[in-house]
């Protein structure tokens, strides 16, 4: 389970400087994680 935390809050942690930095664009605005699959979805909501 440590891994797994580690590697969503990289994701999270980095999604989050970019978006206040305003450096680069976030890459999408909601990251959706399945616990029994193990796998992760990035999604897109709102107006493209």
């Amino acid at each position: 389970m440590a891994p797994v935390c580690a590697v969503v809050g990289g994701v999270l942690g980095q999604e989050i400087v970019k978006a206040l930095s305003q450096r680069d664009a976030p890459h999408r605005n909601f990251f959706f994680f399945d616990g029994l699959k193990g796998s992760g979805v990035v999604d897109f909501f709102g107006s493209k």
